[in-house]
């Protein structure tokens, strides 16, 4: 086919379509991939919302949670699919590239020969980071579970202490981090039940 002009004008469309597939591809990967960061750092937001100790708090985090760990698994498969389609394209450009071009000039399998086999980006970006993100909603569920509420560990009811001037000047310090951080550890360590 490549030894007529008309069948080498022909592969060589059939690169430029790959290449442009390829191209739809990698930029589906990256849209998709951003639209599941921004979801899940909606939903990360409104799971840290919820940190009363009462019931309907832990119910809306635990739903919360499961929401978010559908949608990495989700995100998982569709990413997945499309990591999948681009190293087929990569495969296929790669094969008519040493077709069509000289070795010096061949675009795909020129970079490839200089650098060393690594996972591809698109295998990290589209498998990993999903999987990763599952862990995490998997181990907030579980803390949120685990972890004793502040009724339980402190004995009392939930109260909120703010450290602002206000506060620090009733206690005769000047308002700056490092006083505020001080008396928040100094309220926090007073919480603390001491053993006998």
């Amino acid at each position: 086919m490549l030894q007529t002009e008309e069948g080498r004008k022909q592969v060589l469309s059939a690169w430029e379509q790959l290449n442009e597939l390829h191209r739809h591809e990698d930029k589906l990967l990256n849209s998709r991939l951003q639209t599941f960061v921004v979801s899940t750092a909606v939903l990360v937001a409104a799971f840290s919302q919820f940190r009363e100790p009462e019931l309907r708090s832990l119910l809306i985090r635990v739903l919360v949670a499961v929401v978010g760990f559908s949608l990495a698994l989700v995100t998982l498969y569709v990413l997945w699919r499309t990591s999948r389609a681009i190293e087929w394209y990569l495969g296929r450009l790669l094969e008519l590239d040493q077709l069509l071009f000289p070795a010096e000039l061949q675009p795909y399998s020129r970079r490839r020969r200089e650098m060393p086999l690594r996972t591809p980006l698109s295998r990290i970006l589209g498998l990993w980071i999903p999987a990763a993100v599952a862990i995490v909603w998997l181990v907030l569920v579980g803390l949120t579970f685990a972890l004793p509420s502040k009724t339980e560990a402190g004995g009392g009811t939930h109260t909120r202490v703010l450290y602002n001037r206000d506060s620090l000047s009733s206690r005769g310090a000047f308002f700056t981090p490092a006083t505020a951080r001080a008396a928040f550890d100094q309220d926090l360590m007073a919480q603390i039940p001491r053993r006998p």
